[in-house]
């Protein structure tokens, strides 16, 4: 696959990305394939998580559960993860309001939202770098460090800063290497973090997913 642009006279062509869609790996896999894509799904994806469809949750869940070595599940996993560290209000019916309607509050779920993002942004970090690129990865690790900031967790959050540097410090992302000012700015955020520097600022960019 290759991406053109005409400017001009001038036609500029990407480098070309190989593409392999694989076989299932068994029954299970392709019947589980089925329900993973649909709409539901591909939203709660695309919005890092959603509270409403429950049932694209359950499947993103048996997804991470069931095919661990997959990136597939890491993704499900980060997906998952995103929607629980946060509180979620859902506009819902009730014949008990005047107007028919109410806001229902889902709370957030620290715990299993910290077991997810873990083991998708830390415990695999090199997968998930070289899955999402660079510059994703970073700002999903920044924007997990952000919330383990607020839960109070100094600790984590030097070592999720760290385990970044450390990921994007020793390997080409996609046949790139990092940039050595990302990483002097990844190296400075995470020694702020550490013990007795007076403080943990916050890093990374906000940004609208769609």
């Amino acid at each position: 696959m290759q991406v053109a642009l005409r400017r001009g006279e001038e036609d500029i062509v990407s480098k070309a990305l190989r593409l392999r869609v694989a076989p299932p790996g068994g029954y299970d896999e392709e019947v589980l394939a089925q329900d993973f894509f649909n709409d539901d799904v591909g939203r709660i994806v695309a919005f890092d998580g959603s509270r409403y469809f429950s049932e694209g949750n359950d499947v993103l869940m048996e997804v991470a559960e069931r095919m661990p070595r997959r990136r597939v599940s890491l993704h499900a996993a980060l997906a998952v993860g995103e929607g629980l560290t946060r509180v979620a209000k859902q506009l819902v019916t009730d014949d008990k309001e005047p107007a028919g309607m109410a806001f229902r509050e889902a709370p957030a779920d620290p715990k299993r939202a910290r077991a997810l993002l873990t083991r998708a942004l830390e415990t695999n970090a090199g997968t998930m770098a070289e899955s999402l690129g660079h510059i994703d990865f970073r700002w999903y690790v920044d924007r997990f460090t952000n919330w383990l900031e607020q839960q109070g967790d100094a600790k984590g959050c030097y070592t999720a800063q760290d385990k970044l540097l450390a990921t994007l410090s020793a390997r080409l992302v996609r046949g790139r290497k990092v940039k050595d000012t990302v990483l002097a700015e990844i190296r400075k955020r995470r020694d702020s973090l550490s013990p007795g520097a007076g403080g943990s600022p916050k890093g990374g960019r906000r940004r609208t997913r769609a």
